[in-house]
Protein backbone atom coordinates (compact mmCIF):
# COMPACT_ATOMS: atom_id res chain seq x y z
CA UNK A 1 0.00 0.00 0.00
CA UNK A 2 0.97 3.83 -1.13
CA UNK A 3 -0.38 6.37 0.60
CA UNK A 4 -1.28 9.61 -1.28
CA UNK A 5 -1.72 11.98 1.45
CA UNK A 6 -4.14 12.87 4.25
CA UNK A 7 -6.71 14.98 4.80
CA UNK A 8 -7.79 16.79 8.16
CA UNK A 9 -10.59 16.71 9.95
CA UNK A 10 -13.36 19.12 11.37
CA UNK A 11 -11.02 22.18 12.07
CA UNK A 12 -13.08 25.35 13.02
CA UNK A 13 -12.89 28.53 10.51
CA UNK A 14 -12.61 32.26 11.21
CA UNK A 15 -12.49 34.32 7.69
CA UNK A 16 -11.99 31.22 5.48
CA UNK A 17 -8.84 29.80 7.44
CA UNK A 18 -8.26 27.64 10.69
CA UNK A 19 -8.32 29.30 13.77
CA UNK A 20 -4.78 29.76 15.45
CA UNK A 21 -5.17 27.20 17.99
CA UNK A 22 -6.32 24.37 15.79
CA UNK A 23 -3.50 25.31 13.10
CA UNK A 24 -0.78 25.36 16.14
CA UNK A 25 -2.00 21.02 16.30
CA UNK A 26 -2.66 20.89 12.75
CA UNK A 27 0.80 22.24 11.08
CA UNK A 28 2.81 19.12 13.36
CA UNK A 29 1.04 16.66 11.33
CA UNK A 30 3.25 17.35 8.16
CA UNK A 31 6.42 16.60 10.37
CA UNK A 32 4.54 13.43 11.52
CA UNK A 33 3.38 12.52 8.18
CA UNK A 34 6.72 12.48 6.39
CA UNK A 35 8.67 10.83 9.69
CA UNK A 36 6.19 8.05 10.59
CA UNK A 37 4.27 7.30 7.45
CA UNK A 38 6.71 8.42 4.33
CA UNK A 39 10.17 7.10 6.78
CA UNK A 40 11.46 10.89 5.56
CA UNK A 41 13.49 11.96 8.72
CA UNK A 42 14.90 14.47 6.63
CA UNK A 43 11.33 16.37 6.02
CA UNK A 44 11.34 20.30 6.95
CA UNK A 45 9.71 20.71 9.68
CA UNK A 46 8.71 24.26 9.43
CA UNK A 47 6.32 23.29 6.91
CA UNK A 48 2.32 24.25 7.64
CA UNK A 49 -0.32 21.82 6.36
CA UNK A 50 -1.73 24.23 4.06
CA UNK A 51 1.12 24.28 1.91
CA UNK A 52 1.90 20.61 1.91
CA UNK A 53 1.25 18.62 -0.85
CA UNK A 54 0.35 16.04 0.63
CA UNK A 55 -2.78 17.48 2.66
CA UNK A 56 -5.31 16.15 0.24
CA UNK A 57 -7.40 18.65 1.73
CA UNK A 58 -8.74 20.66 5.06
CA UNK A 59 -12.38 19.54 5.73
CA UNK A 60 -14.11 22.37 8.10
CA UNK A 61 -15.97 21.53 10.67
CA UNK A 62 -19.70 22.12 10.53
CA UNK A 63 -20.96 21.96 13.83
CA UNK A 64 -24.45 21.16 13.78
CA UNK A 65 -26.36 21.02 10.05
CA UNK A 66 -29.02 18.89 11.26
CA UNK A 67 -30.48 21.30 13.81
CA UNK A 68 -29.78 24.59 11.50
CA UNK A 69 -31.49 22.44 8.42
CA UNK A 70 -34.55 21.56 10.17
CA UNK A 71 -34.68 25.41 11.87
CA UNK A 72 -34.55 26.46 7.90
CA UNK A 73 -36.94 23.62 6.92
CA UNK A 74 -34.15 22.54 4.24
CA UNK A 75 -32.44 19.46 3.66
CA UNK A 76 -28.78 19.05 5.19
CA UNK A 77 -27.06 19.27 2.16
CA UNK A 78 -29.70 21.86 -0.22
Amino acid sequence: MNPIGYVVMQYTAKERRPVKAYLNFANRIPTYYHQYVLDDHGANSEIRVEDDPNCLGLLKHYHSPAPMAMEANKPIFF
